[in-house]
């Protein structure tokens, strides 16, 4: 749940669509991701939130769950050591 947390995230997909013209990942473009060292708090954190996404999204597949994606996207910025200014480039392209 970690993994699908971080690869959701705006930031993951800036980075994707900076290096990647095309919307269809392949395995050699996922395992290019560069992957972060994490702790287990971070990683905890993260997968809590995706799990409530989850569990949304398993009762109602039209869930709005856009406050914990934000969580989501706001954990990784800070396991990535993203600043504010970075972040908000980020939320301007990842809509």
């Amino acid at each position: 749940e970690f993994l699908l947390g971080l690869l959701n995230s705006k930031l993951i997909n800036f980075w994707y669509r900076l290096n990647y013209p095309n919307v269809n990942i392949n395995p050699n473009e996922l395992r290019s991701v560069p992957l972060p060292a994490v702790n287990a708090a971070q990683v905890g954190q993260v997968v809590e939130i995706v799990a409530k996404v989850l569990a949304h999204k398993k009762h109602d597949p039209k869930a709005d769950t856009k406050e914990f994606e934000s969580q989501v996207d706001s954990l990784v910025y800070e396991i990535y050591s993203i600043d504010k200014a970075e972040a908000k480039l980020v939320e301007e392209a990842i809509p």
